[in-house]
């Protein structure tokens, strides 16, 4: 997969079939995660203001005009969750794994404290 044939061939499996199963990303973000390789800036952990709270998010896509498209899972299911389109002002990116985040998430929160201390 290394060779430019092979990327080649898993960039266009991902394109056409992967990219469109639901949670894809995550986990393959979080699985370069786990595996201590480079993680893609594909995904990012960020806290969302929605309503009157802040939320867990992860930051799926950023918009040509600043903006984010951000998925906020549901406890304890990091993979199930809604998708929000927020203003930039609207998320905080978080300096942390994205394995970082879906820990907090499985764990119904507990950890959080140290995740919010690391904002931008």
């Amino acid at each position: 997969m290394r060779t430019q044939i092979g990327v080649r061939s898993r960039e266009l499996v991902e394109r056409i079939g992967l990219n469109r199963l639901p949670g894809y990303t995550l986990v393959k973000s979080l699985t370069q995660s786990f595996a201590g390789g480079k993680e893609d800036s594909i995904v990012s952990v960020a806290i969302a203001t929605i309503r009157d709270g802040e939320v867990l998010a992860f930051i799926v896509e950023e918009h040509d005009n600043g903006d984010y498209t951000v998925f906020v899972p549901t406890a304890p299911t990091p993979t199930i969750g809604t998708i929000y389109f927020l203003k930039r002002e609207k998320v905080r990116k978080l300096d942390v794994p994205i394995a970082a985040g879906v820990d907090c998430i499985m764990q119904w929160g507990v950890g959080s404290k140290s995740l919010l201390a690391r904002a931008t």
